[in-house]
């Protein structure tokens, strides 16, 4: 079993000098006390999703009462209120090794899972279990929006597997949206929807400046998660034209990326000037 812990970004200073709490949530007192876990059933042989497998987080202490899911037509599954400690995660669909892994939920959340099962006519292990923490893309609700299925969305382990040298290149896999090279030094690209529009681009929730390339600011592994909205699909909270929205979220130092960097300190000053002209 793999575990990964996927913290905030760096560019999130720069959303707290701006605008203070603009992304902080505080738990209500309506909210449960446990952590929330969830995620993702897939064939391991495939990558395609699993529906209906039954999944059970039983406690080792055998005292508390023990969770159980089941996932939906897109292979997703929910625990509400685990309380930390120790369980067994025991998964169970037709066509696959039963499964029995043991793992342990800590204090902090939310947590999602990505589990890749293996059919039963394969000689492999049969399990394989990722553990992602990615609560600030849970403030931040990405999740939500993409529960709604409007617009597309791209996690860091979908984007790897799209993108090539440049953030931009994801787009060339988007349906409705053309890649268009700059002349000049370098390898910088602008992205446009149908019609030629211009969409806007959003860094950690902060509108970037007018005409700004996500390649000029953002490298490949500055990125966690990408969300691409065109025309009247774009939430009201990104909506500021009619051609479509690009919201990019950016990952934390020692997440894969560099501690610091002259691109993003630019980048965060291009945020400050845009938004002070933006409010005169």
């Amino acid at each position: 079993m793999k575990i990964r812990w996927i913290e905030g970004a760096i560019l999130a200073l720069f959303v707290s000098a701006l605008a203070p709490g603009l992304m902080a949530q505080e738990r209500s007192e309506d909210e449960p006390e446990g952590i929330r876990i969830t995620g993702t059933v897939v064939d391991m042989s495939s990558g395609a999703i699993v529906p209906a497998a039954s999944l059970e987080l039983v406690p080792a202490d055998g005292w508390d009462a023990s969770h159980q899911a089941l996932t939906d037509e897109d292979g997703r599954f929910e625990f509400l209120d685990v309380p930390p400690g120790m369980f067994q995660l025991e998964l169970q669909a037709l066509g696959y090794h039963e499964m029995a892994e043991e793992i342990e939920v800590g204090e902090r959340g939310p947590v999602d899972l990505r589990i890749e099962i293996v059919p039963q006519a394969l000689e492999l292990e049969p399990v394989v279990v990722t553990v992602t923490r990615r609560g600030y893309l849970e403030r931040a609700g990405f999740y939500n929006r993409r529960q709604r299925g409007v617009g597309t969305h791209l996690t860091r382990d979908q984007f790897v597997q799209r993108a090539s040298f440049q953030v931009s290149d994801v787009f060339r896999t988007i349906p409705g949206a053309r890649v268009t090279e700059r002349p000049g030094l370098g390898r910088t690209a602008d992205v446009s929807f149908r019609g030629g529009c211009r969409p806007d681009v959003f860094i950690d929730g902060i509108q970037t400046v007018p005409g700004t390339s996500v390649d000029e600011v953002l490298a490949v592994q500055d990125v966690e998660a990408i969300e691409v909205y065109r025309g009247a699909t774009v939430p009201v909270e990104f909506s500021r034209g009619t051609c479509g929205a690009v919201v990019v979220w950016t990952r934390e130092p020692g997440q894969g990326t560099q501690p610091f960097s002259w691109r993003r300190l630019l980048a965060g000053a291009g945020f400050v000037a845009g938004a002070l002209l933006l409010t005169r």
